[in-house]
């Protein structure tokens, strides 16, 4: 047979398909109803994997898993058109529905000092209230654990340090809702008391000595880690000591009385932070761009695969996906956000149909990212 013979075979098993799948959507309607009046979950695994082995054994060797894979898209397809028929109703789709569009805040936490990165992401974020500080990150979730006016503003990644992991595990314990969030321009500077020449060590938060390594292995420094890149600047003016300097902002240099002896040491030239605001209580703008969530999934082969899919074929972009160990088993709860706002309906079927599915679903926020 020639190519375009083959191709016009093709076309007419598909014509054959195509009612075939069709009836198969409308039995699946009919499924969606039925678990609707007698409660009963979307997914049902041990029934896909009594279609799936069946699939394959009558496929043959030659096809079996390839015919599989193309019922596991059908299967996919079906519990999201299930979905879509039953999740609108649920508790957890009108929970999200009936969230403010807005909310006023009173307090702003940072973690660290002034002059850190974070100031200056809470001062963009929330211009008209003075931040307050505290030591740790934890104090930062705990105190806004206990305010429900206050808001808390947290660094989650850097374009070369990668992700702040304590953060996004404090995030995943307390479940505080993000309400913004910004990507600021980082430029990392050396700042001492003494001149260039002099500085033998160096003061700054991971992720700063992360940024800079590159200046820093040139110039044979010693690094000695900090909680944060103000609180290093701080502590290098109450030491007075011109052999040793701080990594941080010139704003930090300018409270702290350092001189900038090196401005923009950092490894990239495009070096961007991405901080959260994270809130005890959820609002949704009209304008939220940005969905996170975080989700647990059964140590099952194919389990993750078959919750990406449900976005892949909802259209929706995914822009980050964190792994963090749940402790045991080595069993994981996953981080992700996604590109989409709950207000409208296909986000929202999204999110309370695998909500269904899972035993751990936590929505965190639906927010605008500057």
């Amino acid at each position: 047979m020639t190519l375009d013979e083959i191709r016009v075979k093709i076309d007419e098993i598909d014509r054959k398909l195509i009612p075939l799948l069709k009836s198969r959507m409308e039995c699946s309607l009919e499924v969606a109803k039925i678990k609707r009046d007698e409660n009963l979950p979307i997914y049902h695994p041990k029934r896909e994997k009594e279609i799936l082995d069946r699939v394959e054994a009558e496929a043959g060797d030659t096809f079996g898993q390839y015919v599989m894979s193309i019922y596991r898209s059908i299967m996919s397809v079906s519990r999201s058109f299930q979905g879509d028929e039953l999740s609108l109703k649920s508790d957890f789709a009108k929970k999200l529905s009936s969230l403010p569009s807005d909310y006023s805040f009173k307090k702003v936490i940072c973690q660290g000092a002034k002059g850190s990165f974070s100031h200056e992401a809470a001062n963009k974020m929330f211009p008209d209230i003075k931040p307050q500080f505290l030591y740790e990150f934890e104090d930062v979730f705990k105190a806004v654990e206990q305010d429900e006016t206050a808001v808390g503003i947290l660094p989650v990644e850097n374009s070369t340090a990668g992700s702040v992991y304590n953060v996004y595990d404090l995030i995943l314990k307390y479940n505080h809702c993000i309400v913004k969030a910004i990507r600021l321009d980082v430029s990392q500077n050396l700042l001492s008391v003494g001149n260039k020449d002099e500085i033998k060590t160096v003061y700054s938060h991971p992720h700063a000595l992360k940024q800079c390594e590159n200046y820093i292995k040139q110039h044979n420094l010693k690094t000695v880690e900090f909680e944060n890149t103000a609180l290093a600047a701080k502590y290098v003016t109450e030491l007075n000591d011109p052999s040793v300097a701080a990594i941080g902002s010139s704003a930090a240099a300018e409270i702290y009385g350092l001189k900038v002896v090196e401005s923009s040491i950092q490894n990239e030239s495009d070096n961007v932070t991405r901080f959260i605001a994270v809130s005890k209580s959820a609002f949704v703008s009209t304008d939220s761009d940005t969905v996170s969530v975080a989700f647990a999934i059964p140590h099952e082969k194919g389990s993750l695969y078959r919750i990406l899919g449900r976005f892949a074929e909802s259209g929706m972009n995914l822009t980050k996906l964190e792994s963090r160990p749940l402790g045991h088993d080595f069993e994981y709860k996953f981080y992700m956000d996604f590109s989409g706002n709950i207000r409208d309906e296909r986000t929202l079927n999204l999110l309370a149909s695998i909500k269904s599915e899972l035993s751990y679903f936590v929505f965190l926020g639906n927010y605008t990212q500057s």
